[in-house]
């Protein structure tokens, strides 16, 4: 093992106070859904449903056109945020920092963002306070990995299911 591989379950333990603590307001989760056929046919039925709970709940911000800023060090796009000039836009959160995975916990950048396809639909389900009902669903805007440590998520509102 390295020193970074000993290191990695200290950026836990924040999470894990905030969590005993019931500071931490919000969960995330990570859901992929299977279906017999394409997405959105109308044929199509939903097969199964993998949910991936983040724990210990990271934080997560609303961007109200913030700066873009990883708070594990980088910024979005390795620089400068392609996507939004930099800045969070309205309905976008920040999500993170995740820990990077380690033996006991941790989390992938495969299992925070995996792969669609025509017959898979994956998006992130928020809940708690600011978040309607049994939460909201978002879509994956940009994953921040350059940290050694920690990775983050930018995610986008998604229209929600009625």
């Amino acid at each position: 093992m390295t020193l970074r591989d000993d290191l990695l379950p200290l950026f836990d333990l924040p999470g894990l106070l905030e969590g005993e603590f019931g500071v931490r307001r919000a969960t995330v989760s990570v859901v992929v859904e299977t279906w017999s056929g394409p997405v959105g046919v109308a044929t199509s039925t939903l097969v199964s449903t993998v949910t991936l709970p983040i724990t210990p709940a990271p934080t997560v911000v609303e961007g109200n056109g913030q700066v873009g800023y990883h708070p594990g060090g980088g910024y979005f796009g390795g620089g400068l945020s392609t996507l939004s000039a930099g800045r969070l836009e309205v309905g976008q959160f920040l999500v993170g920092p995740i820990t990077k995975p380690y033996t006991g916990g941790g989390y992938s950048a495969a299992q925070l963002a995996p792969g669609g396809g025509a017959t898979k639909r994956v998006y992130y389900l928020l809940t708690g306070d600011q978040f309607l009902g049994g939460g909201e669903r978002f879509e994956l805007v940009h994953l921040a990995a350059g940290d050694p440590f920690t990775t983050s998520l930018v995610l986008q509102r998604k229209e929600q299911a009625t």
